[in-house]
């Protein structure tokens, strides 16, 4: 899940132990595509969330 937060993208990614090392590249692969999507401004128009900070 990706989502635009304080003037940054962000991406939390959870994994399971019986997921293989070759998951973890290809989900790592596909992240820096969206990263140069991001970049060339594909996305720069994207919705934003504007939510609190967190104050914990």
């Amino acid at each position: 899940m990706g989502y635009f937060y304080v003037g940054g993208w962000w991406v939390r990614a959870s994994a399971q132990v019986f997921n293989k090392i070759s998951v973890f590249g290809y989900v790592g692969k596909a992240l820096i595509e969206i990263c140069k999507e991001i970049k060339k401004g594909y996305l720069s128009k994207a919705w934003k969330i504007e939510a609190p900070l967190r104050t914990e």
